[in-house]
């Protein structure tokens, strides 16, 4: 299961990506992200893959944290 709790994201430059989000994808569900350009679904996959921290909320996967991965053990392809 991943859980995202009151997750919220904004850049650098001062733009609002994701504002109090909270998800829960089960083990073995099959997801989509859909909707307008802008909404957030970049940001949301950028934030599972650890990419980036969130300003807030919390990231939680069964047995780790995102948030204390180290470089070395996250892979972009």
């Amino acid at each position: 299961m991943i859980r995202l709790k009151d997750v919220e994201m904004e850049y650098e430059n001062g733009t609002k990506a994701i504002k109090g989000i909270t998800l829960t994808i089960e083990d073995g569900a099959f997801v989509f992200l859909v909707g307008p350009s802008g909404s957030g679904k970049s940001t949301i996959i950028t934030l599972l893959t650890g990419g980036v921290e969130p300003c807030a909320g919390r990231l939680l996967f069964p047995g780790f944290s995102v948030t204390t991965l180290s470089d070395k053990n996250i892979t972009f392809e």
